[in-house]
């Protein structure tokens, strides 16, 4: 399984001060783009999206 991860970091100008650092981590699982978000200053997060044109989660809720 290939697994992205994306790390950032919010930075001040004067002084270089680290505000924040954000991790971002990707991954494909069953048709479905798998997301999480990390940061001590947002908090986290997680969602997933389908793949494909249309989301069969969201054609089966509308029946």
């Amino acid at each position: 399984m290939l697994v992205i991860v994306v790390v950032c970091s919010d930075v001040c100008g004067t002084c270089s001060h680290v505000v924040a650092r954000h991790v971002h981590t990707f991954w494909l699982e069953d048709d479905y783009q798998q997301y999480e978000m990390s940061c001590l200053l947002c908090g986290e997060a997680e969602d997933s999206r389908s793949c494909l044109p249309h989301d069969p989660r969201l054609e089966a809720a509308l029946f």
